[in-house]
């Protein structure tokens, strides 16, 4: 293996031809640039691509292991904040934990993103994310192989070679700039076992994701080495502290702008395993009403959210 390495190198660099074939790193930046595209798009198909580009930042995973996160193993986790989820790798045969978060502003926020992809599908649990398809949805942002549809949201800062595959090593490069190696794996699902039997012995744990989280949200990590609580996305408890709203009331606007029905899963009814998520993404649709009614953003979303308001605290005010 060694000799063919090498005889391979050697005839590849004697022929002037690139031999590093690794995507080119999307960050931060990159992603938010997308999604800032997607949502002055505003579409329903725009509505879950950007939460299909924000599901694999989110959880750093591989672009074609994404659309397998099923519904049944996700869940809010109320001492935390976050969506907890079990993502299957394919390539080492192995589940990870992923954990999906609040960000720092509107374009890197899951639950802003979450929340637009309930308000634009009628079928809840038929929104599905996507796999191979992701790579499609960047490059069709680029300025040069723009769909129509995209033409006036092209992203002039995605690298000519953009793929879904630089979500990961974007994503890598970020963390292990800004935290130890050993919360940098619990993101992306490396091993360690080859450096020390003592990784046989430490579990992916939600507490040791939340120093990659603060750093993929925009935030900044704990001091070095030490763990803590990530971001904590908008509450429907600061409108009825505030007196803006019950708690019936705002259940009642979740189920009229959420679109539910008879199908809609136990696990986003009150009481259901994601239904804090539910609560968290609309009150995050709310908190950032103003700012995206200044940015022309998901124009749909907001008319939906003023159509739900109205029916539910002004009933008779839409006939």
């Amino acid at each position: 293996q060694n000799n063919v390495t090498r005889e391979v190198f050697a005839r590849e660099s004697s022929a002037g031809r690139e031999q590093d074939q690794s995507f080119t790193p999307l960050y931060r930046f990159h992603v938010e640039a997308m999604m800032r595209a997607y949502a002055l798009e505003g579409s329903k198909e725009a509505a879950s691509r950007k939460l299909s580009i924000l599901l694999l930042y989110q959880a750093a995973g591989r672009s074609s292991e994404v659309k397998y996160i099923a519904l049944d193993s996700m869940h809010w986790d109320p001492q935390f904040s976050c969506v907890v989820a079990e993502l299957p790798q394919m390539k080492v045969s192995k589940w990870k934990i992923v954990t999906f978060v609040a960000g720092e502003n509107r374009h890197c926020c899951w639950f802003a993103a979450f929340g637009d992809d309930l308000v634009m599908h009628t079928v809840l649990y038929e929104s599905q994310y996507a796999g191979t398809k992701l790579g499609q949805y960047m490059k069709q942002l680029m300025p040069n192989t723009t769909i129509q549809k995209y033409k006036d949201y092209a992203v002039t800062t995605l690298p000519d070679d953009t793929s879904a595959g630089g979500i990961r090593p974007g994503v890598c490069n970020a963390l292990a700039a800004a935290i130890p190696t050993e919360f940098v794996v619990q993101i992306n699902g490396h091993s360690l076992l080859g450096a020390s039997a003592l990784y046989e012995y430490v579990d992916a744990q939600v507490a040791l994701h939340m120093p990659g989280m603060c750093v993929l949200a925009g935030f900044p990590p704990p001091p070095w080495g030490q763990v803590g609580y990530g971001p904590k996305p908008a509450s429907i408890q600061a409108l009825i502290d505030a007196g803006v709203a019950s708690r019936a009331e705002l259940e009642t606007m979740i189920r009229e702008l959420f679109n539910y029905d008879g199908n809609t899963p136990l696990s986003f009814q009150p009481g259901g395993k994601l239904f804090g998520a539910i609560a968290a993404a609309l009150a995050t649709l709310i908190m950032y009403y103003g700012e995206r009614c200044k940015a022309r953003e998901m124009l749909a979303v907001r008319n939906r959210m003023k159509d739900a308001w109205l029916t539910v605290f002004r009933p008779g005010a839409m006939s």
